[in-house]
């Protein structure tokens, strides 16, 4: 969704509390895959939910709703000065170096990967972890309450938090799921360090320009030079904990993932590009949300393809290459059970002119019977390189067989 080359790789774990290294080590090999080998983030997706017993906000919209601005409040905007920067530079600097990342226990991936000479960097956020920091002394909090959640708990202690904070939108889960507030304080963090080091990037180019050491036309080279002595990776080293690559986890070399969920910025990686021929399944964007979408641009969306009416909706047919790599994923997350639901028809090596809307199976076809479960999704095997045409269908003979299509996973 994100792109074949990200600057920023953010993991939220929603599924797990940390023990699903394998998750943790294909996010860390994706930064690294970038050109530009990115910053991994670990989001710790728990929270703790405070402002049940605070007073309401004196001001609407209150501070923990996005429409709030500081102009409400009649409080100029934050306009930090080259001191400013560098005070919280190094103060993120000592906390890390003393303290360590609150997201540790999500961290064993990128460390190995650093202890074998990759450029990774990597960050986090957790709101349970106990900090024994002396900021929290020098304020009174008690050092073994040193954590986020202790600031997001106390009335008053943080203007952030009122009555609102607790305030969910047309549903939630689990207590401990974040509130709309809370997943907007997460968010304004990671923003806000994001832009600190955008601008203590800006105050060092303008060091350089302003003393003259350099000419200003050499200071991009100056820079790339710095980067790449810095951040080149000479060598991916081998997997940690996901799949080798015979298995249908296999992260030992990038794969190819397709999908329509969106935001989407990656190019040719959409799902819709790879329907080929006609079909009666439909297309559909499971509503979850249930109210007004304030930005499509940006707001999530999950759309998926399914056979409705079960077997009488007949196929849908996508063209898929397989290069060294004999196996795909295909998953379809709208969709309570793919591998249980479905079954696979495959035409081998279609010529280009036939892989178009007016796509119609050849003679040859033949059932693809090398599938087994992956999660809940169905991973095909032993396919031969080539382009081929998979058609998908609902079984016949499963009762109640709905079978769809949201992603589509291969390696080159």
């Amino acid at each position: 969704m994100g792109g074949y080359d990200p600057d920023f790789v953010g993991w939220e774990q929603s599924f797990n509390c940390g023990r699903a290294p394998e998750f943790f080590d294909i996010s860390t090999r994706f930064a690294l895959w970038s050109k530009n080998p990115g910053i991994i983030y670990f989001s710790q997706s728990g929270s703790v939910n405070g402002g049940k017993s605070c007073d309401a906000s004196k001001v609407d919209p209150p501070r923990c709703r996005e429409p709030w601005t500081p102009s409400l409040e009649s409080l100029p905007d934050w306009k930090p000065t080259k001191d400013d920067v560098k005070f919280w530079v190094s103060e993120l600097h000592r906390s890390f170096k003393e303290l360590g990342s609150t997201a540790s226990r999500f961290a064993g991936a990128p460390v190995a990967y650093q202890q074998k000479g990759a450029p990774i960097a990597y960050s986090g956020s957790a709101v349970w972890e106990d900090r024994d920091d002396k900021y929290c002394l020098n304020t009174g909090v008690p050092t073994k309450k040193c954590n986020v959640g202790y600031f997001l708990e106390t009335c008053n202690f943080l203007k952030f938090v009122t009555k609102e904070l607790a305030e969910y939108g047309t549903g939630h889960g689990a207590n401990w799921h974040p509130t709309v507030g809370t997943h907007l304080y997460r968010g304004e963090l990671i923003a806000w360090m994001l832009l600190l080091t955008i601008l203590d990037s800006l105050y060092m180019i303008k060091d350089d320009i302003e003393a003259g050491v350099i000419l200003t036309a050499n200071l991009h080279q100056k820079y790339t030079d710095k980067y790449e002595s810095l951040y080149t990776l000479k060598s991916m080293p081998d997997p940690q904990t996901c799949g080798a690559a015979s298995s249908l986890k296999s992260c030992a070399t990038k794969p190819n993932c397709f999908t329509d969920y969106h935001p989407h910025y990656a190019k040719n990686l959409s799902l819709s590009e790879l329907i080929v021929g006609n079909t009666s399944w439909e297309k559909i964007l499971p509503d979850l949300l249930g109210a007004p979408i304030p930005d499509q641009e940006h707001i999530e969306g999950r759309p998926g393809y399914t056979a409705t009416h079960g077997p009488r909706s007949g196929e849908i047919y996508f063209k898929v290459k397989i290069g060294q790599h004999d196996k795909m994923v295909v998953c379809a997350y709208h969709v309570p059970n793919l591998y249980a639901s479905s079954e696979f028809h495959i035409e081998l090596n279609v010529p280009e002119e036939r892989l178009n809307s007016n796509y119609k199976p050849g003679p040859d076809r033949k059932l693809w019977t090398h599938v087994s479960s992956v999660d809940g999704c169905s991973g095909l095997s032993n396919l031969p390189p080539g382009t081929h045409v998979v058609g998908l269908s609902s079984k016949i003979n499963e009762s109640k067989s709905q079978a769809g299509l949201s992603h589509i996973i291969t390696w080159n």
